[in-house]
């Protein structure tokens, strides 16, 4: 958890364990999921109240995650960087060498990340007009750095 003066927010909060294929055992994946489940839905407690900039406190807020990083996500994964660019919020994550990217679980990870930041106090950023993308860099299996990108568009939740 990453507490500023602005907000509480998750900074593990990407289910990317479903992109994840072996040696990761089952267990680890099954906790990971859970705490994804928690955190995403958990990313921003406290939102942008109508005196803050919302764009101002995005960079402010990327600016303080920077400075806590790297940070292990679990064994396999750490978030390396956090950047804003005032219409993108992109969070990365390093895959740790030796774990394959399942490339044919995106669409489900996709559906996943969109359910929990609706469900969740993120949606408060994606109605600020403002992107999310995480960007997972690992190795494939001929030894090429390879990225997958997951982009959550501002009009990803159904209109309540």
């Amino acid at each position: 958890m990453f507490t500023s003066k602005y907000l509480a927010i998750n900074i593990t909060g990407f289910p990317y364990s479903v992109l994840l294929r072996s040696p990761v055992n089952k267990f680890v994946k099954i906790v990971v999921t859970i705490i994804v489940i928690i955190g995403v839905s958990k990313l921003v407690q406290k939102v942008m109240l109508n005196k803050y900039d919302p764009k101002v406190v995005m960079t402010q807020l990327a600016t303080e995650i920077n400075a806590t990083l790297p940070r292990q996500v679990d064994p396999v994964v750490t978030l390396t960087k956090v950047e804003f660019n005032g219409k993108l919020w992109q969070a990365n994550y390093t895959v740790a060498k030796g774990n394959v990217i399942d490339l044919l679980k995106k669409d489900e990870i996709e559906a996943q990340a969109i359910q929990q930041i609706c469900a969740g106090e993120m949606k408060r950023v994606l109605k600020e007009n403002i992107t999310i993308e995480y960007v997972i860099h690992y190795t494939d299996l001929q030894d090429t750095a390879q990225k997958q990108y997951i982009t959550i568009p501002p009009n990803s939740c159904p209109s309540t």
